[in-house]
């Protein structure tokens, strides 16, 4: 029994040294905090004043598909694009959006009777990046401006 004890215990003090050593390692190997970004969204009207109460969202970045323009997002007929983030800008224009992975993300605002617009910008590990949106009245999905209609 007396050898039986002799052997079992640095055999446990060694299992619980490498117990111990392999988590301190996962630790190591995790993220450093702060390894996200932020996006400060500033939204403006055409008169380039801070528009308060508008809705930001912010969107995975739209990749061109083989024959397709850029721009376009790869969806099926009739999906819509899921924010990822959204927001609303306090009385001087600005909104944060946070915890944002690095890469590339396209922001939109609109402000109902104001307008809609919308941006690309790239996210930074640790950095904050900063964008403005001006928002215009009219504009449909692609930049194009709707023309007048006249009732004959």
């Amino acid at each position: 029994m007396l050898s039986f004890l002799k052997w079992i215990t640095p055999a446990l003090a060694l299992g619980v040294i490498v117990a111990f050593s392999h988590k301190t390692v996962q630790a190591a190997d995790a993220p450093a905090a702060g390894s996200n970004g932020t996006i400060k969204v500033t939204v403006n009207d055409k008169d380039g004043k801070p528009v308060s109460g508008a809705k930001v969202s912010l969107y995975a970045a739209e990749k061109k598909a083989e024959g397709q323009a850029a721009g376009h997002a790869t969806l099926a007929k009739g999906n819509k694009p899921q924010a990822l983030q959204t927001a609303t800008t306090k009385d001087d224009g600005t909104a944060e959006l946070t915890d944002v992975a690095p890469g590339d993300y396209r922001v939109a605002a609109n402000l109902k009777g104001t307008g809609r617009g919308q941006e690309k910008v790239t996210v930074a590990a640790g950095q904050t990046a900063s964008v403005t949106i001006t928002l215009e009245a009219g504009k449909k999905k692609g930049g194009e401006t709707p023309a007048p209609t006249h009732a004959q």
